[in-house]
């Protein structure tokens, strides 16, 4: 099932465990007016090793700056298979995958300093505030490994986000079921 905007945030409080979210342009979407049809993709159909059945069946999407859109199905149901396959080549778009990507020895901080202060430049009342909201404050001087799974997901969101607000080059947010396991 594919949901535009207007449709999404309902249906966030009652399936995020199960969904994939794109948002395009909404953070510096002065500087992307030029591009169009960001992500397309035309009678896509996949069928897992072993399978006799598709998962994914003449699937046709089109999604423009400014939109956002959820995919929702069961487990199993290609949402992330359809997200690897529109996000082929693109190299301008932020990521929350399914997947917490962490360095284990390192701490929040830490990969606060690289990701946000130095792979961009974020600003780092912003980087405080988004900390509060989510409830890693307390978790600055923990080493990611150590963090449970609900903080794991909220930080996996919150660099992905800093990313998407704050780098120049990128017009969109990815989220592959970035809320799993967050109470």
């Amino acid at each position: 099932i594919l949901l535009h905007e207007p449709t999404i945030v309902p249906l966030l409080m009652g399936l995020v465990s199960c969904m994939a979210l794109i948002k395009l342009g909404s953070f510096k979407r002065e500087k992307y007016e030029k591009i169009s049809d960001f992500f397309q993709i035309e009678n896509f159909s996949f069928r897992y090793p072993k399978s006799t059945n598709n998962v994914l069946n003449n699937v046709s999407i089109d999604i423009r700056l400014g939109e956002t859109v959820g995919l929702v199905a069961k487990n199993g149901g290609g949402k992330t298979t359809l997200i690897t396959a529109l996000l082929n080549g693109k190299k301008n778009t932020a990521f929350c995958f399914q997947e917490d990507c962490f360095w284990e020895s390192l701490t929040v901080k830490d990969h606060l300093n690289f990701f946000a202060f130095q792979l961009v430049e974020a600003d780092k009342g912003r980087v405080d505030e988004l900390l509060a909201m989510l409830s890693l404050v307390e978790c600055l001087d923990q080493q990611s490994s150590s963090l449970s799974g609900g903080q794991k997901r909220r930080f996996s969101f919150l660099l992905a986000f800093i990313r998407a607000e704050f780098d120049p080059r990128v017009s969109a947010l990815v989220l592959d079921e970035a809320t799993s396991g967050v109470d």
